[in-house]
């Protein structure tokens, strides 16, 4: 199995501002604006690495309750395969796998520390 580092997502106060300062701080650049459940997001990409820049959404849940960062995306060739693996060596998911568009399934778990962790698999869509 391959595995790589997707990207980071950041809960911010202010998703405008911290483009902003990404932008004039490191020469990030904006690649989409876009809702997650609720929540608006601006995407950046900063030389490579794509940061997530997401608000508050209205009735948030645990998965997303601070600022800073809110986790790190883990990309897995095969999502059900690893999610086996991971929870059969006593890995609590607190998300099973969801396909949440085509071509894209995730999951969510708490790595050691109570850090939150998302496995991704992206597959080509026809």
């Amino acid at each position: 199995m391959a595995f790589s580092l997707d990207h980071l997502h950041m809960k911010c106060q202010d998703p405008e501002e911290s483009a902003k300062f990404y932008k004039e701080m490191f020469g990030a650049r904006e690649i989409a604006r876009v809702d997650l459940r609720g929540a608006p997001t601006i995407r950046m990409d900063l030389n490579g690495v794509i940061i997530n820049l997401s608000g508050r959404a209205p009735g948030e849940t645990e998965l997303y309750t601070t600022f800073g960062l809110a986790h790190y995306g883990i990309l897995v060739d095969d999502l059900a395969q690893t999610f086996q693996k991971m929870r059969a060596q006593g890995v609590s998911f607190i998300m099973e796998p969801t396909e949440t568009a085509p071509g894209l399934k995730i999951a969510f778990f708490r790595g050691p520390s109570g850090e939150i962790v998302e496995l991704l698999e992206r597959k080509p869509v026809s």
